[in-house]
């Protein structure tokens, strides 16, 4: 039951890690861009 939502827990934070990235990736490109 932990080893589940640790899991989960870690998944969370790498799926909210990961749209960080891409969202400031989106905007660098996009202020190059500007």
């Amino acid at each position: 039951m932990s080893d589940v939502v640790s899991s989960s827990l870690i998944a969370s934070l790498v799926g909210r890690f990961l749209t960080n990235m891409c969202l400031k990736l989106s905007v660098n490109r996009f202020a190059y861009i500007i």
